[in-house]
């Protein structure tokens, strides 16, 4: 149960949060400094635009902490780092934490590469699984658009965008959006009462997503408490598949 919840939480947050990354110093609007620029966007416009933004760096490093809890009583805690390169598509993903379910916490190690439409997966010391599925490393990448799951169908599906104001992430100056999903989106009934922020750097790119509240899962509700930050905007990615599998 709770690895389906955690693909479900990294569809809609670590998808938005891995479609941009690092530092910059433009300011975040597609505006010139002088008298006959164009009015700067709007701050719906600027979530739309960091995706294109974003894919012109191709690729970054990850930092994920994922909290969630389910009512049937299973709850866990992650965190972890990775890299994601969007094209071609290729994503390393490595978390830590436990799970604490029928009273007990067992710890949990999860190792996810993604590369093109092939999925990689360990857990703890099991074997490595192979599969066509997405996993928790595939569903970071922004290249995918063909992928309903993808960031690209999230912000196609922001409604409005409100600032939150100036702030630092990871040493970069951000500026903080408050994200509303279009209430006819497919995923607006699960979610309506999840809040859900994004960080721009001065280059109108996303450095940062939080996605906090209660949602539907399956036929039961969780918890979840996710912030996924994105850095070293255009770092090299060599992702290569595990032997032996």
């Amino acid at each position: 149960m709770y690895r389906k919840v955690m693909a479900v939480a990294l569809v809609l947050g670590l998808g938005l949060g891995a479609s941009a990354c690092g530092g910059g110093s433009k300011p975040p609007t597609t505006a010139k400094a002088n008298a006959t620029s164009a009015a700067p966007l709007s701050p719906l416009d600027q979530i739309k635009a960091a995706l294109t933004r974003s894919k012109q760096g191709n690729s970054c490093k990850l930092e994920v902490s994922l909290k969630m809890s389910m009512s049937d009583n299973v709850a866990f805690t992650l965190t972890g780092t990775g890299v994601t390169q969007f094209r071609p598509p290729a994503t390393d993903l490595k978390m830590t934490g436990t799970v604490r379910a029928q009273g007990q916490r067992v710890p949990l190690k999860i190792h996810d590469i993604t590369i093109g439409s092939t999925t990689y997966e360990k857990q703890n010391n099991e074997a490595w699984k192979k599969s066509n599925e997405p996993g928790l490393a595939g569903l970071a990448n922004i290249a995918a658009e063909g992928n309903k799951d993808s960031a690209v169908a999230f912000l196609q599906y922001s409604k409005d965008a409100k600032s939150l104001g100036r702030t630092t992430i990871h040493g970069q100056p951000a500026t903080g959006y408050d994200i509303a999903l279009d209430p006819n989106s497919p995923d607006a009934k699960d979610l309506k009462d999840v809040k859900i922020k994004v960080w721009l750097d001065d280059s109108a790119r996303i450095v940062q997503m939080k996605m906090a509240g209660p949602m539907k899962i399956d036929d039961g509700t969780a918890n979840a408490d996710m912030t996924v930050a994105m850095y070293d905007y255009g770092t090299p990615v060599h992702v290569v598949a595990p032997k032996h599998v």
